[in-house]
């Protein structure tokens, strides 16, 4: 008997990984997140993610199991419905509520290098992000505040996903990942 070597985990097949699409084309999103940076509570950052939310635990198991095929690190999370204005509905009038959670470049990468070819819906948001993704990742030193590049492809992402929405955008001067202060009165 021949013996087997390497590693004979089972991979996610080409199905999977473009049903996966599917799903995060009409159920999850994909962006970059400005994030506050835990020691210094007045310091901002950028991080990439992708995730996907659905009372289905169906679909939830084989999310997972896509994800972990792919040696993707993800995060399951039962975020608490929020109450309705007024307070008519309490929480046990929702279905459980359960998101995945791929956050930080390094998990989002190579998650998008393999959704990027089946992605319809959301692949311009995937795109802007992995353009994001690669020009960090160029950086010699990565903490480095935002280049003029980083922040040209942060504030398309962000005209891309707000066109036609109100609201106060963060200054992209203020985003230089750990490294420089928000100025006060600045919306998140």
């Amino acid at each position: 008997m021949k013996e087997q070597t390497g590693n004979q985990q089972r991979k996610a097949n080409e199905k999977e990984v473009a049903w996966l699409c599917g799903l995060i084309d009409g159920e999850g999103s994909i962006g970059l997140r400005v994030q506050k940076y835990m020691r210094n509570k007045n310091v901002f950052y950028v991080a990439p993610y992708v995730q996907v939310v659905n009372t289905h635990i169906g679909t939830l198991d084989v999310v997972d199991r896509i994800l972990t095929e792919l040696e993707v690190g993800h995060y399951i999370d039962w975020p608490r419905p929020h109450m309705v204005t007024g307070g008519e509905r309490t929480v046990g009038d929702y279905k459980p509520l359960w998101r995945i959670l791929v956050n930080g470049i390094k998990r989002c990468h190579p998650l998008l290098d393999e959704l990027i070819p089946y992605l319809v819906i959301k692949k311009d948001d995937a795109s802007i992000v992995l353009e994001f993704i690669n020009s960090r990742e160029s950086s010699y030193y990565k903490h480095l505040p935002y280049s003029p590049r980083e922040q040209e492809i942060i504030g398309r992402f962000r005209r891309v996903r707000r066109s036609g929405k109100s609201g106060e955008e963060i200054s992209l001067e203020s985003l230089n990942d750990y490294t420089q202060e928000t100025p006060t009165g600045v919306k998140v």
